[in-house]
């Protein structure tokens, strides 16, 4: 006897698409008011601190929020009074991502130096959405 297929199994539209998560923002585009993008830059450095410990390469995880702001200027992103904390966030994180690819992995002391970096967050506006 031959065997017969069992009945099919439909699949929906996202069926093998892989959903990323995201942190509840709006999907509003807050990037030409300083505040709401200030706001902005803090959720993505949470969201960062997050991913990158739960990474085996936080260094990848720490490059997201390193291009955002290196790309503020060429994006027309406005930085308002924010010019100091984006500053001192990109040092953080290029020294904390150098560090990282440097031993392809968790660098030395990774846990407070992520926590260094929210802090350095905590100065902009905005209560940040917790990562799930």
């Amino acid at each position: 006897m031959a065997a017969t297929a069992g009945p099919r199994r439909r699949l929906g539209p996202r069926a093998g698409r892989q959903l990323t998560r995201h942190s509840g923002r709006s999907r509003t585009d807050n990037s030409k008011d300083a505040y709401l993008y200030a706001a902005d830059i803090k959720q993505i450095a949470y969201d960062t601190v997050t991913m990158a410990k739960r990474s085996r390469e936080p260094g990848d995880q720490i490059q997201q929020l390193v291009t955002e702001i290196e790309s503020q200027g060429a994006n027309s992103r406005p930085v308002g009074s924010h010019k100091s904390v984006y500053d001192e966030l990109l040092t953080a994180a290029k020294s904390l991502m150098d560090d990282c690819k440097r031993v392809n992995g968790k660098a030395a002391n990774l846990g407070p130096r992520l926590d260094a970096l929210k802090k350095i967050a905590d100065k902009l506006p905005g209560t940040p959405q917790s990562v799930r």
